[in-house]
């Protein structure tokens, strides 16, 4: 049998995971979204670019492929 003591503290535990996994599931759905917002680019419409203003320069933090569905 649990005590009060047990059952605040399970229920803590249980209120973190679900914070953190509708905390992951809400990132991957938006980073969905934003990816089904953005125009495609043919290669050659980026050679284009790239030749005209050159490659991105900046450093990648952060890369997740997404598979989109439409």
């Amino acid at each position: 049998m649990l005590t009060e003591q047990d059952k605040l503290v399970l229920k803590d535990i249980i209120s973190e995971c679900i914070q953190e996994t509708l905390k992951e599931f809400l990132e991957i759905e938006f980073m969905k979204l934003r990816a089904s917002l953005l125009p495609y680019i043919s290669k050659r419409e980026q050679e284009e670019i790239e030749s005209l203003y050159g490659a991105p320069v900046e450093e990648i933090d952060k890369t997740e492929k997404v598979e989109i569905e439409l």
